[in-house]
């Protein structure tokens, strides 16, 4: 028996933890139990003959008392408890309400699906493309490309991994005698996942991402490569659904100024002009579906 009645004392904390002390449901048990203690304290005062419980008064007021008692002693702990919302519960048991409570391992069979199904989505995604060199020769730029996503769950109160992939293809070959493209590194929450690594015309990576509970999973990459001037699109494909993307250029050329062409859309097309060692905005989306290239840019000597 007091195993039952200790189960029930901690369903009954769980529950009042789940509510903030500002929602308003708890705001209304408070004020009514305290319209209630002041009733009851202010009654005597104002009508002494309601502590005589042989009159009609006093019997009234009498059983008033139990009533506030009795509440106080179990009614507002079952209130509070009753208050619980179904969406503060686990993702489990969000789930065996969606599936009406049933059970059975036919039930925790689809419950491990929907574990397996939920997808990530991208919080913010920054990628800041420095211009590093130019061979004036080949007419070519030598990129410094850096990435960092920051991927959140839709469902914040569980643990979740995700498959997740970094490619980079079509890459333009080096000029004679210069560096090759490469990866310089791959962090997944601040550990290295891939190190230093040369490619000649693309470079393909899977990994695997985990968005921690109530946080987030941050990627970061750096990867070098060579662009053909003024003709080479250099395009970008969100692969999951992206709140925040920014595109930063930033010009480290020493004395010369880069045109960007920024076609997002179709005929939509920005120009800007980058003086040398400063930097723009170039892009900067919002609520973005994972869709075909979402942005492409060209770049050429000003």
């Amino acid at each position: 028996m007091g195993g039952v009645f200790e189960k029930a004392n901690v369903w009954i904390a769980t529950g009042a933890a789940r509510l903030r002390w500002y929602d308003w449901r708890v705001k209304s048990v408070f004020a009514a139990t305290g319209i209630a203690v002041l009733l009851t304290v202010l009654i005597p005062f104002l009508y002494p003959s309601a502590t005589n419980p042989s009159i009609l008064l006093g019997a009234s007021y009498a059983s008033w008392l139990g009533g506030v008692a009795l509440f106080a002693l179990v009614g507002f702990v079952v209130a509070i408890a009753s208050l619980a919302r179904p969406e503060q519960e686990s993702f489990d048991a969000r789930a065996r309400n969606l599936l009406r409570r049933q059970s059975g391992p036919h039930i925790d069979y689809i419950i491990g699906k929907l574990h397996n199904v939920l997808e990530p989505y991208v919080e913010e995604t920054v990628r800041r493309m420095t211009i590093v060199d130019y061979d004036e020769v080949e007419n070519k730029f030598y990129i410094n490309h850096t990435t960092q996503n920051t991927t959140r769950s839709f469902i914040d109160d569980m643990a979740i991994k995700f498959p997740a992939s970094l490619s980079y293809v079509d890459a333009c070959p080096p000029p004679p005698g210069r560096n090759k493209g490469s990866l310089t590194h791959l962090k997944v929450n601040g550990q290295q996942i891939c190190g230093y690594k040369e490619f000649e015309d693309k470079f393909e990576l899977t990994f695997e991402g985990e968005v921690k509970k109530h946080s987030t999973c941050t990627v970061e990459h750096r990867l070098n490569y060579w662009i053909k001037a003024s003709d080479e699109p250099n395009r970008h494909k969100p692969l999951r659904y992206t709140r925040s993307l920014k595109l930063i250029i930033q010009n480290k050329l020493p004395k010369m100024a880069i045109k960007i062409e920024v076609i997002i859309g179709n005929p939509e097309k920005i120009l800007f002009v980058i003086p040398a060692d400063e930097s723009a905005t170039v892009v900067n989306l919002t609520e973005i579906q994972p869709m075909d290239n979402v942005y492409d840019i060209r770049v050429s000597p000003n």
